[in-house]
């Protein structure tokens, strides 16, 4: 990330900070939880277990003599069943066990020998088995499965959602921290300014006692010149503190405590500039808005579904088997098939209608607020490319300025060495250079800061790997 020399591209200060920076650790953890979620809720189309195991006595009140004195019932019902969200359907088994043990009233009847005997009037123990397959069919509502598969589909739009306002976060601080690194910049550029004006103060505080020494010059133009080496000295000072602790700042963000480094950027380059569609923006601040559509587009299929006729068909068959030995009764050989359908249909329906008409609203005032900000963002990024258009030209201002404040140094110090004019026309000449250099720099620096913000506005500030994928 940083070069041998100590020097920090402002593409690998800002890769540096999406590795490391906490702040962007933690959106990666709410996309994180949104993709568990929209994972759970898939769960939704998976296998569930049920089982009803039972223990029962009962002693019946009956005014019938053949009514079994007591009675004592053990049963098992199990099944599996999952839903099929493709067409709405459910498909299960069932597997029912049932035992009873009862004290079965005798009745006295004479057998073949002539001799009475006493014959049970029912059987003391019985077992029961019964497997059956059972497969139900939306032909109406549900038949589609949209209202099945709604909370998974509701959940992926949030997972979309939670990428895109993470990807508008990062990209909000890495405007921030871009804005930074200019700041920094500027603060290096003012201090090499500041250190050039004080070792310029300096030479001429040398030129100064040599001509006083040589009695072509006043004392009062060297004291001049040592307060004005002071003042450039207070003035490069400052410089260097600013530029030191933004610096420091940056190294602390990106985890670079303890290391010099200075910043490796062209602050004067104008080619810099972000080319603006004509047709719809299509960023992401934008996007947030389709999702949000598209998902109240998903609701509204889910309630014109809801509002329709329930008409189920409803398929059901298996194996049976009963005998008063377990093994007899599991061999499952009587038969059962049925078919049949479901039909219900509300009457009047007020609350999805109700709700169909919600849904259709929502939708109108999120495509309103959607132009709303295509607007505003128009009307920004309008802004921003003319402020890129007025500071290039400030910019060519500036070496005006600049080259004009050089030539009047230059003559002020000829009419000084001729001593047409006082050591004060030149001290304030240079000074004069000296500003006209640090209002270039500070108009670089706004241009640069327009073109990050015209590349955030336009979704062109973030590397595309940005977002971890998942």
């Amino acid at each position: 990330m940083i070069s041998p020399d100590g020097t920090l591209t402002l593409e690998a200060f800002l890769a540096r900070l999406l590795e490391v920076h906490p702040a962007f650790k933690a959106e990666e953890f709410g996309i994180a939880v949104a993709a568990a979620e929209r994972d759970a809720a898939a769960g939704g189309e998976d296998w569930v277990f049920r089982a009803n195991p039972s223990l029962g006595f009962e002693k019946p009140v009956s005014n019938s003599s053949f009514s079994p004195a007591d009675a004592r019932t053990l049963g098992v019902n199990a099944s599996v069943e999952r839903p099929y969200w493709h067409n709405g359907s459910r498909f299960g088994v069932d597997y029912n066990y049932s035992y009873i043990d009862q004290e079965v009233a005798t009745v006295p009847i004479f057998g073949p020998n002539g001799e009475l005997e006493e014959f049970d009037t029912g059987l003391p123990e019985f077992h029961q088995h019964a497997l059956m397959l059972r497969y139900t069919l939306p032909l109406k509502r549900g038949r589609d499965g949209a209202g099945a598969r709604l909370n998974l589909d509701r959940n992926e739009f949030a997972l979309r959602a939670a990428k895109m306002r993470a990807l508008e976060t990062y990209e909000d601080l890495i405007l921030r921290a871009a804005g930074r690194y200019i700041d920094w910049v500027l603060a290096e550029s003012e201090w090499k300014i500041a250190e050039r004006r004080e070792a310029l103060a300096r030479s001429q505080v040398a030129t100064v006692t040599r001509r006083f020494q040589q009695n072509r010059s006043a004392r009062v133009d060297v004291l001049r010149a040592n307060a004005n080496v002071a003042g450039a000295q207070q003035r490069s000072l400052q410089a260097e503190l600013q530029a030191t602790q933004i610096a420091q700042e940056l190294s602390r963000m990106a985890y670079w405590t303890g290391r010099e480094i200075r910043p490796s950027f062209d602050l004067f380059a104008t080619n810099r500039v972000a080319t603006l569609p004509d047709h719809d923006l299509g960023v992401r601040v934008l996007r947030l808005f389709d999702i949000e559509a598209e998902r109240i587009a998903r609701e509204s299929a889910s309630l014109d579904d809801a509002v329709k006729p329930q008409l189920d068909l409803d398929l059901r068959g298996g194996l049976s088997g009963g005998d008063d030995t377990f093994g007899e009764s599991a061999k499952l050989d009587q038969p059962d098939f049925r078919a049949g359908v479901v039909y219900r249909v509300p009457l009047g329906n007020r609350a999805a209608k109700k709700s169909q008409e919600a849904n259709r609203l929502r939708a109108k005032q999120t495509m309103a607020k959607r132009a709303e900000l295509a607007l505003e963002l128009r009307t920004a990024l309008d802004s921003f490319q003319l402020q890129q258009r007025i500071l290039a030209r400030m910019l060519d201002l500036n070496d005006l300025q600049i080259g004009v404040a050089q030539k009047q140094e230059t003559a002020e110090k000829e009419q000084w060495l001729q001593a047409k004019a006082p050591l004060t026309f030149v001290l304030q000449a240079q000074d004069a250079v000296a500003a006209a250099e640090v209002r270039k720099a500070q108009t670089a620096a706004s241009y640069q800061k327009v073109v990050l913000e015209l590349r955030a506005l336009l979704d062109a500030l973030l590397p595309p790997n940005a977002l971890p994928g998942r």
